[in-house]
């Protein structure tokens, strides 16, 4: 991800998951540059100095107190976007692996596979409306664990950190289907299950983990680096209005001498 993409990211953060420190702490730096530095600041150069005696000045002042307040919301968003990614996991795991939709789409794929092998009789295909497949052995269980980490590919990239357009990668269903079926105890064959079964779920759920450690990452050093950047332009936002505010000032005095 380049600089704007990580900063509308760290924007997305901020915006879907409320903090109220990231809040109090924007306003607080807003009114810092507009009252603090705006007024208070001019009035040390200059005892009749108002915010909106000099309009240019005034709204320089607004502009620079909202850029102030907005690096402060992105930093915060990059700094709490680990924590947030994090989250998704459990809660994108949750949710995929109880989808019905995708359940099901992992069964027919899953039955594609396993009926021309036989072992399947007197069972109803689903996209009949059947509800069950005869696992035969451990073989049969990769299969259907494959079809659930293939199926979950597409749905995941409309969820949590992916949505918002991070790269989401995956392992080889091939890949996670062994690892799963290795690390479930083994039953004993054959049974039947249903699409909301032990292997479908544990192979959705391995692909989020995947994508989410993945996500953070490739996250990692644009966020740290975005962080940086803000930190520096909003060192720079500081002492524009330092510099500004007792030049507009000063010159006030000596074009009103009255003053």
């Amino acid at each position: 991800m380049n600089t704007f993409d990580t900063l509308e990211f760290s924007y997305l953060v901020i915006w879907n998951d409320f903090d109220l420190a990231a809040w109090v702490w924007a306003i607080f730096s807003l009114l810092f540059v507009f009252v603090v530095l705006g007024l208070f600041w001019g009035m040390m150069w200059n005892r009749k100095w108002g915010i909106f005696g000099h309009l240019a000045s005034a709204f320089l002042s607004i502009f620079l107190a909202l850029v102030l307040g907005s690096v402060v919301l992105a930093w915060f968003g990059a700094a709490r976007a680990d924590m947030w990614i994090e989250r998704q996991r459990e809660v994108i795991s949750v949710q995929l692996a109880g989808s019905g939709i995708i359940n099901r789409s992992a069964f027919r794929l899953a039955w594609e596979s396993l009926q021309p092998l036989g072992g399947q009789g007197n069972l109803t295909p689903p996209s009949e409306g059947g509800n069950e497949i005869r696992v035969n052995n451990a073989k049969e269980a990769q299969i259907l664990a494959r079809a659930a980490a293939d199926a979950v590919k597409l749905p995941m990239q409309m969820n949590g950190p992916f949505a918002f357009g991070v790269r989401c990668e995956f392992r080889d269903p091939m890949i996670v289907a062994d690892d799963v079926v290795a690390a479930i105890p083994s039953p004993v064959y054959p049974l039947l299950v249903s699409p909301d079964n032990v292997w479908s779920k544990a192979a959705i759920v391995a692909q989020v983990t995947f994508a989410v450690e993945s996500a953070i990452k490739v996250l990692s050093l644009p966020l740290e680096n975005l962080k940086a950047s803000l930190v520096w332009l909003g060192l720079m936002v500081i002492f524009i209005q330092l510099v500004l505010i007792p030049i507009v000032a000063t010159t006030d005095i000596k074009d009103n001498p009255k003053h």
